[in-house]
């Protein structure tokens, strides 16, 4: 649910931002790497990188409109060229 993981997204204007996790699952539920984890698993294969940070990173140095930029957005974000 909402604000229970931290990462990022890219909204339609091309705005790359930061969200915080804030609280807590209200009961006990997978976060999406864990499902993309388990998912991958079930086809015999591993899901890598399958860290938030390391995810961000490898897709900074894959997609050109994202290279030479961080995890570390800032609370305005960034946006893609």
């Amino acid at each position: 649910g909402y604000g229970e993981e931290s990462g990022t997204f890219t909204n339609n204007e091309g705005r790359i931002q930061a969200v915080r996790k804030f609280r807590e699952p209200a009961f006990e539920a997978r976060g999406n790497l864990a499902i993309f984890d388990f998912v991958a698993a079930l086809r015999s294969q591993a899901c890598q990188p399958s860290m938030q940070g390391e995810i961000f990173r490898e897709i900074a140095r894959l997609v050109p409109a994202y290279q030479g930029l961080t995890d570390g957005l800032g609370a305005d974000g960034a946006f893609t060229t």
